[in-house]
């Protein structure tokens, strides 16, 4: 049985852009259940799943993914991609995240 759910994608993106543009900068700064990371964090990966799965999809653009043999390796290495964007856009304003995930 397939459940057809793309069209969900930009009205959940839309409702994702209305949360995020009302948010105080210390409601940006709070914890979430992923204890490292913060809703902007949270905001942060969201955005760079889009730009990945964007880059593969339209563009046929895969990075290196290395030799993996264990679901620890897969794990550490999912783990690592994940803190080295989230790190890179700790400079980068709510405002300029914003505007990202809606273009």
């Amino acid at each position: 049985m397939i459940i057809h759910v793309l069209h969900l994608f930009p009205r959940l993106n839309e409702k994702l852009l209305e949360l995020l543009s009302g948010l105080t900068e210390d409601q940006w700064q709070k914890r979430t259940v992923c204890k490292l990371w913060n809703v902007k964090d949270i905001a942060a990966h969201l955005l760079d799943t889009s730009i990945r799965r964007l880059s593969a999809g339209r563009d046929g653009y895969y990075s290196h993914f290395p030799d993996v043999t264990s679901q620890q390796q897969l794990v550490q290495h999912l783990n690592s991609l994940n803190h080295d964007w989230v790190k890179a856009y700790e400079r980068v304003s709510p405002g300029v995240l914003i505007k990202q995930i809606s273009d």
